[in-house]
């Protein structure tokens, strides 16, 4: 999970997520730094899917696979079987997530869940044409 006020490779990645989607960072752009422009880009997000803001704003699997989704809407060139096993393995790696938390309680498998969860979503957009980041 990234949180308001974190400074690593995770926010750039998201700052780029969140700019390719339409959701302007501001004018610092992508420097790995959850500031007040990340923040309210990362609210906009969040209101635009239904997803509750939070304070601090924080970002976790459920921002990154509404992102993943989001960006799919956008993609129609990715036919609707591979959007939905996509879906089944990100929702997959979630469940991994959630033994993972219960038996660590570490961020590390959050970490790994994501990133299975958003290599599933950017398979089937390299395949199709797309882009989901």
């Amino acid at each position: 999970m990234i949180t308001y006020e974190d400074k690593t490779p995770s926010v750039g990645i998201w700052q780029t997520a969140l700019n390719v989607a339409g959701f302007s960072v501001g004018s610092s752009g992508v420097d790995g730094s959850f500031g007040p422009d990340t923040r309210d880009a990362t609210n906009a997000f969040k209101d635009a899917v239904g997803i509750s803001q939070n304070n601090p704003c924080t970002v976790g699997f459920s921002e990154w696979l509404a992102m993943a989704d989001y960006r799919a809407a956008q993609n129609t060139g990715v036919p609707q079987d591979q959007y939905d096993k996509a879906v089944k393995e990100a929702e997959d790696a979630k469940i991994d997530l959630v033994g993972a938390q219960l038996v660590s309680g570490t961020q590390k498998a959050e970490l790994e869940a994501t990133a299975l969860a958003w290599k599933a979503f950017s398979k089937i957009a390299d395949k199709y044409g797309g882009t989901l980041v």
